[in-house]
């Protein structure tokens, strides 16, 4: 059940390509398990579970900037999506795997906006 006024708390493990987000994430996990943490959810991305993650897979896929812009776009809202989906949600922790580093496919000009906005997401949490 939702509880609308439950907001779970949010951890971001962020790299490059092989430098063991999901190992940390799960590493993290498995540390608030055994600490008297009962719900702890981990949220990779691009996620395949929804049209969004799907999309930003597939333009990552292509070459050219037009794909790394695709890619970027369906990436932020792949992420917007777990933020709303799991806001309210029941978990008391939301490790997120790979959040901000999407923003790298945006052209040069838009990074920093990129940046700026998924980090604001967070602090108003």
């Amino acid at each position: 059940m939702i509880n609308p006024h439950h907001r779970p708390f949010f951890i971001i493990v962020d790299g490059g390509d092989g430098s063991g987000k999901d190992t940390q994430a799960k590493l993290i996990a498995q540390f608030l398990a055994n600490n008297d943490f009962p719900s702890v959810r981990i949220r990779s991305h691009p996620a395949h579970d929804n049209r969004f993650g799907r999309r930003a897979k597939q333009a990552l896929e292509t070459e050219g900037k037009k794909g790394h812009l695709l890619a970027a776009c369906f990436y932020a809202l792949d992420v917007i999506r777990s933020l709303v989906k799991y806001y309210r949600h029941e978990e008391e922790v939301v490790i997120f795997s790979r959040y901000l580093l999407g923003v790298c496919y945006l052209p040069r000009s838009l990074v920093m906006f990129g940046y700026t906005f998924f980090s604001h997401l967070l602090i108003q949490q």
